[in-house]
């Protein structure tokens, strides 16, 4: 196993059809110029390594995975990426390089929840890697999933709960808030 250290944003750590990236962008991994253009130099490497089969995505803080971009940091470090018409389409420039990757990518996010707010994967394509603290689908549901089930002959709908009201669109009328159904 190797491991990488050419990175500031996350480190790799190689085998040779598994390559693991931590993030490890403190306090919360922030997705920042640097880590972009790091992504990119990232997977030139994924690309030309015929072996590599496996990108494992996780990160160091169990709080956040990625949080979110940062639009106040600076961009100069996309000097070293070919020019776009907009500096944040070099993030959207590496997802679709992701989704067309020649590995397979895997998200490993925390399984539980978390005080604090966190995104999930770094792209849509990506697939959450099971961990022991998460169940498989063929496992009975847990007691919260239970708990939102519809009980037999109900429409499984709750009542409205009493709070703020919305405007029902083209109606001019209100309702009550209702969030989306879970079932």
């Amino acid at each position: 196993m190797s491991t990488s250290a050419t990175f500031t944003r996350f480190t790799v750590t190689r085998t040779t059809s598994l390559w693991r990236v931590t993030f490890n962008n403190p306090p919360i991994n922030l997705i920042d110029p640097v880590m972009i253009v790091e992504l990119h130099r990232l997977f030139d490497e994924v690309e030309q390594d015929k072996k590599v089969a496996v990108v494992l995505f996780d990160s160091a803080d169990p709080d956040f995975f990625l949080a979110h971009y940062d639009l106040l940091a600076d961009t100069s470090p996309f000097e070293a990426l070919p020019s776009l018409a907009n500096p944040f389409h070099h993030w959207t420039s590496f997802l679709i390089r992701l989704s067309k990757a020649p590995a397979v990518t895997i998200n490993r996010s925390s399984p539980r929840p978390s005080s604090r707010a966190s995104s999930s994967a770094p792209t849509s394509n990506s697939t959450s890697a099971p961990t022991s603290e998460t169940p498989y689908p063929t496992q009975p549901p847990s007691p919260a999933a239970r708990r939102h089930r519809p009980k037999p002959g109900s429409s499984g709908h709750a009542p409205p709960p009493a709070g703020p009201s919305r405007e029902v669109p083209n109606s001019g009328k209100t309702r009550p808030h209702r969030p989306p159904s879970l079932t």
